[in-house]
């Protein structure tokens, strides 16, 4: 194999090679996306975001004393979408779908304000912005919490919707592939390339009309056939955001029909990567289960244990129960952990 240490990309021996993509090569990472990390981080800065919840969710953060709380919950409002990537698993039904519904909500609002985590982000296995509740929603989390961030498909059928990201939003994520239409619904069945573009320019029209300070990123979802048009792709969208991160799509255990994704390395290796997400996040699903890994489903024939559920126990219960200390403390001393064998870490 041909490692690139500026790249996350590792080629194989030959033409027709498969591509590999090292996760945990976090000098590779960091160095692919340096521009648009730095910005991200003085943006936090400038929400004032203290340095250490900042670096909670790095390396750094695992030489850190063990947090008392998480530095993040990361929030899934639905697992249901308008649209179906080529890569995403979304389609196969791997936990039921459905809405947070109001009790769930409020149990939620209850935990979040008791604590006052540092930062919620939105995002989960499903377009956030189809949840029935959304523009009353955001308000009530952004007012829960120092920071707030969210992902969304960019396929928004209304101006309320950009209204509410922008008065409650404080770094939006917002996915696309290719640069036409051509490319971008031959990955995204059901997406409008039209739509995206010109919901994109109504957003950054309306940030700049209202003074909002939310920061706008493209995430610029990448093929291995697109190997040698990247800094075209990325350059077509940068009109479009303050930032582009370049996301390499990479092949999941669940999803056997996958193609033109990157093999993560783990996952031919069966290493134990060491992962950063115990230490820093709680995922809560839309029905409140709260599992003891977000990716765990993703894994085949991986465990989909549970820490509780946010509608009959604590945040603070669930953060320090032995199951996720253990896992915690397992990744932090770089230990062979059997059932994040082969996933591609954090």
């Amino acid at each position: 194999m041909k490692t690139r240490w500026l790249s996350p990309v590792v080629s194989g021996d030959g033409s027709g090679e498969t591509l590999y993509h090292d996760n945990s090569n976090r000098i590779a990472r960091i160095a692919s996306r340096f521009p648009a990390y730095a910005r991200m981080f003085l943006h936090r800065v400038s929400k004032g975001m203290p340095l250490s919840d900042i670096v909670a969710g790095t390396m750094v953060g695992q030489m850190l004393p063990e947090r008392k709380f998480p530095a993040q919950v990361s929030l899934e409002l639905t697992n249901n979408c308008n649209i179906q990537c080529g890569y995403c698993p979304n389609h196969l039904g791997l936990r039921p779908g459905g809405y947070m519904d109001e009790g769930t909500c409020s149990s939620l609002l209850s935990e979040l304000r008791k604590i006052r985590v540092p930062r919620i982000h939105i995002c989960g296995n499903g377009e956030p912005s189809l949840h029935p509740e959304f523009g009353s929603l955001l308000p009530k989390l952004a007012a829960s919490t120092r920071f707030i961030s969210l992902v969304s498909n960019g396929q928004w059928n209304s101006s309320e919707t950009v209204s509410a990201l922008l008065n409650s939003v404080d770094m939006l994520h917002v996915s696309v592939e290719g640069n036409s239409p051509e490319s971008y619904q031959k990955g995204r069945c059901g997406g409008d390339f039209a739509r995206l573009i010109r919901n994109l320019e109504m957003l950054q029209a309306e940030k700049q009309h209202s003074g909002k300070k939310i920061l706008i990123n493209v995430r610029l979802m990448l093929h291995p056939s697109e190997r040698s048009s990247e800094a075209q792709l990325v350059n077509f969208w940068r009109k479009y955001g303050d930032t582009v991160t370049r996301e390499y799509v990479k092949q999941l255990q669940c999803f056997d029909t996958q193609t033109e994704v990157y093999v993560p390395l783990q996952s031919k290796t069966r290493a134990t990567p060491i992962c950063i997400k115990p230490g820093f996040l709680l995922n809560v699903f839309w029905n409140g289960d709260v599992p003891l890994c977000g990716d765990m489903c993703l894994l085949r024939d991986s465990p989909n244990a549970l820490l509780g559920n946010i509608n009959g126990n604590s945040i603070l219960e669930m953060w320090n129960m032995p199951l996720l200390q253990q896992l915690r403390e397992g990744h932090r001393c770089g230990d062979e952990i059997e059932m994040c064998r082969g996933c591609h870490g954090q």
